[in-house]
Parts: C-alpha cells; structure tokens; sequence
C-alpha cells in the first residue's frame, strides 16, 4: 500500500510539472468561469491534482524569510499538500504530509517561524510538527514528508491557533478541558510543553494578540478572543496557569458564533454566524464588535452581503476582512475609519449557487508578502490577486535602490543600476498579467535581464522587498521593436 500511494503522488507530481498555465484576469464579471469583481485568478488545483481524499478544508501560508519562496499549505481529509507559489502562474506541487490517524474532515495548519503545526478531529491524531526548510531542497515532486516531531498531549483537536509574538499555541475542541483552552508553549518547536488550560467554556475558534489598542488598561496584555457558539468570551491569558475572564458578550440576532478576527488597530472584532443562514434564513453577514473598551464590548451591527451563503473563516489584512464564504467563494470588504465594512470585491470559487450550507470554500490565507491569496476549497486550491495590485503605481514612492530602465532592443535585455538587497523584480502588461519574474535577488548591484522571451510592447515593471512585501519602485517600460 505505502508503494502503490508513493508512486500515484509522483506521477501527479510530473503532470503538474508540465502543466502550463497563465493569469486570467478579472474581466466582464468573470475570470474564466469563475463570477468576480477585483479579482484575478493566477493558478488552480483540484482536489484529485494535490492527493486526493474525501474533501479539503483549511489552509495556511509559511514564507521562507531567506529567500522569499512562498508556500501554501493546504488540508485535506487524508493529510496536508504543500504547494510553492513563488511563481503563482506555475506553482509547483512541492510535497505531501500525510495524515497521523483515520481520514477526518477536519483538518486545521498554523505555521510559527519555520514550523508547521496540524491538528485533526481523528482520534489519536495528536499534533503533527513539520519542520519546513526542508522544502526549499527538493527536486523530486511532490515527495512524501514525514513529520518532523509529534506532540501526543492530545488525541484530537478542532483548532489550533498560534500567537507568534508570545509563541503560545492554543488547541480548542480536544479531549481535555471540557473542549476549552489547551495552551502549549512553543519557544522549543519541536517539543511544545503544556502550560495552562481554560474548561468554563467550550470554544470552537480562537485568536490570540498582545493588545496595543485604545485601553491602556490592557496595553501589552496578551488577550484571547474565544469564540464559543452561544458567545464571544475574552480572556487575559498572560499567567497561563491563571487565566482570567474579561468579558462574555453574547449577541441576539446570532445562532452559532463560528469565528472571527481583531482590526489591525486592535479597536474592533469582526466575526461570523455559521448558522444564521441555515436557521434564520438570513443573509451572509459579518458582525461587528466595538472593543476599544474591553471589559465592556459592544455589538454595534452588522455587515449583510447580497447572498444567502453560510460564512466560514475570515480575516483581517492591511485595512481589508477576507471572508471565505462557502458557496459565494471569497468576499474582501474595505474597513473604514469608523469600524463599517464596504465590498472591496470577490472571486466565486464554487459554481453551483450562492446558497447556504456547507460547500465551496472552507479558509483562506491573505498574508502572504507578494499579495497572492490563497483560497482552500473542499474541492481545491485557489491561488488569486487583486486587480489593482498589478498595475496601480500612481501612489508608489520612488526606489530606494535608484534604479534606471534601459530597454535595450538588439539584445532584447534590460540593465537595472543600483543595490538590490533581497528582493523580487516582476513585469506586467498593462492589463495586470504577470509575464516576467527574477525571485529573491539576495545581494547585488546593478542586473541585466534577459527578457527576450517577453513580446514587445509597453509593460510595468516593479521592484518587491521580499521580506515585507513592500513596493519599492514601480516604471512604465517598453520593449521597443528590432
């Protein structure tokens, strides 16, 4: 059995070498087949091309600081894919971890450094640990991993959440604690050692920060969001074998509180019903709680979408809510300075309709340096990027590396003055597809790139750090004829 299963991953793997793909932008409401507004669609995997299983649930994101190489980890019900993004036009299925127990649909990743950490309803699954340098070493594709530690304190959890500033990882739904808070310190990430706990409530999801918002009361605490089905309850969780309760708030207008995510400026908590639509028969909605006082939280309302598909996780990045919302696929809504929500845009990753009920996409990932999002599917993996982000330099400041652009026709090559430390250099046409790309320059000054394989024409060419993401100097260029 273990043969016959190593060789069907690598003969997937040879086919999704060769397969080519391009970027479909977003055009006309659609990418493809797919419904979207601000949008594009850079790759996709089925769940047949990453192994297989029952379906696919949750995802994460690790990028290696080093080199800038990105990579999606994506859960399915035998075990976890690992999909390289670098280039997100010709993504490479790098490898597959498979699961510890039985086949679970419910299958949860966080990455803290450069360790994955996977949790599953199976029982006697424990916690798989996945060291995950290791990938960037690989040259037979996907290659079959082994777990790098295993963690038994557990025999199954629901969810596994990560404070990256505190390295505390919190395991919710497990066989301990009345399902509540298993707490883990990670500071040795191959061996976590069990730390504290919380059992006056169940909780189904969690986040936890260190606090930097408006009550100074609580600056510098480290604060847990639980959401907990019937309410949302916070806790102060700096003395782990203490932890104390801060506020319980509940909200009328909801049926099962699933999930939710703190602004960026730690003054609101967005969060989602997972059962409204099926119970209710309301529309898709993400409710919003005013927490710049947090022993007195306040529901002000919430955001109602024009579909009536059941909400599942969302989360919060550079001013945005990224909301995987099962049948209507993903909805991005801008946050304003009073805490409201406005639709940004969405890519539809499920065909069928725009219904309640447990279909479509399960997670997303939207904190990747180069802007990609990931979107896991149950039957698939999504691999998008905003419109704007490919064209937009109006607002770009200058380079600090100095860079000059010299098309140079008869060599069909383009010389680059200046220090470049680190980072990407991406070309796109003027309609936002991606057409050249040289990853991770790690220290050199001045380049010549050959773009010969590039038609002529006009295109923006932009300069990535490759650590933050940030865009440091963006020109229009063109490829003059011979």
């Amino acid at each position: 059995m273990k043969l016959y299963f190593t060789g069907f991953f690598i003969i997937v793997g040879l086919f999704l070498i060769f397969k080519t793909q391009a970027q479909i932008p977003c055009e006309d409401g659609f990418a493809d087949i797919y419904p979207c507004e601000g949008f594009n669609l850079s790759s996709h995997f089925t769940l047949e091309e990453l192994g297989g299983g029952v379906k696919g649930n949750d995802c994460w994101g690790w990028t290696d600081v080093a080199s800038g190489r990105e990579f999606v980890l994506y859960c399915r019900s035998s075990g976890m894919s690992v999909v390289e993004i670098t280039d997100p036009i010709n993504p490479i299925f790098t490898a597959v971890l498979p699961a510890a127990a039985l086949e679970s649909t419910w299958r949860d990743v966080k990455v803290l450094g450069d360790y994955a950490y996977i949790v599953s309803m199976a029982d006697n699954h424990g916690m798989q640990i996945l060291e995950l340098t290791q990938l960037l070493d690989f040259n037979t594709f996907p290659t079959i991993l082994s777990e790098s530690a295993h963690y038994s304190g557990f025999s199954f959890a629901h969810n596994f959440a990560i404070n990256e500033e505190t390295k505390c990882g919190y395991a919710v739904g497990t066989d301990f604690y009345d399902g509540g808070l298993f707490v883990v310190d990670l500071e040795d990430p191959l061996q976590p050692v069990l730390v504290g706990s919380f059992d006056e409530s169940s909780t189904h999801d969690l986040q936890s920060i260190v606090y930097h918002g408006p009550d100074m009361d609580f600056f510098g605490v480290e604060l847990v969001f639980c959401f907990n089905g019937e309410n949302v309850t916070i806790l102060n969780t700096d003395d782990k074998s203490d932890i104390q309760v801060l506020s319980v708030i509940s909200n009328v207008e909801t049926v099962f509180i699933h999930q939710g995510w703190v602004s960026e400026d730690h003054t609101m908590l967005y969060y989602n019903d997972e059962q409204d639509e099926l119970s209710a028969g309301t529309n898709t909605r993400t409710f919003m709680m005013d927490i710049s006082d947090i022993n007195s939280p306040i529901n002000i309302g919430y955001y109602e979408y024009d579909t009536q598909s059941t909400d599942h996780n969302l989360y919060v990045n550079n001013g945005r809510i990224y909301a995987s919302n099962n049948s209507s696929g993903l909805r991005v809504s801008t946050i304003h300075d009073d805490g409201t929500m406005e639709l940004y845009g969405f890519f539809d990753t499920y065909l069928e309709d725009d219904a309640s009920g447990f279909t479509g996409t399960w997670s997303n990932y939207p904190y990747f340096p180069s802007k990609n999002i990931a979107v896991s599917n149950r039957d698939g993996l999504f691999i998008l990027r905003a419109s704007e982000d490919h064209i937009n330099i109006e607002s770009i400041e200058s380079s600090r590396a100095e860079f000059m652009i010299t098309p140079n026709p008869a060599s069909s090559s383009i010389q680059l003055s200046g220090l470049f430390t680190n980072c990407h250099i991406e070309i796109y046409d003027l309609s936002g597809r991606e057409v050249f790309r040289v990853n991770a320059i790690p220290f050199v000054e001045g380049l010549n790139i050959d773009v010969s394989s590039i038609n002529h024409g006009s295109y923006v060419m932009r300069l990535i750090d490759a650590k933050s993401g940030d865009v440091k100097a963006a020109e229009k260029l063109i490829l003059s004829a011979n």
